[in-house]
């Protein structure tokens, strides 16, 4: 069994990642909005993987900060989503 933190400030989308994760599979799934909290749950618990979205949760930040600590560096980190250079608008052209 594996167990899985969703970061996500997006409710709906956390619950529906959330059952598809837990449908017919014995996934042990936690779900948390802030990233901060997401690093303590991290370093007090034992996660198999981290799915984040990059934009809502500041994703790259996450990561950078989970790299840093040694005993929780090697767990896998899903980043969902666009990166802020694809989801920040253009700049106009003149």
């Amino acid at each position: 069994m594996a167990s899985i933190l969703i970061l996500e400030r997006d409710p709906v989308a956390a619950w529906e990642l959330q059952g598809e994760l837990i449908l017919g599979s014995k996934h042990k799934v936690a779900i948390e909005e802030d990233p901060k909290r997401a690093l303590r749950r991290v370093h007090e618990g034992t996660f198999d993987l981290i799915i984040a979205d990059w934009a809502r949760v500041d994703g790259g930040w996450f990561c950078e900060k989970l790299r840093q600590h040694r005993l929780v560096r090697h767990i896998p980190v899903i980043l969902t989503g666009p990166t802020p250079e694809v989801a920040a608008p253009a700049p106009a052209r003149t």
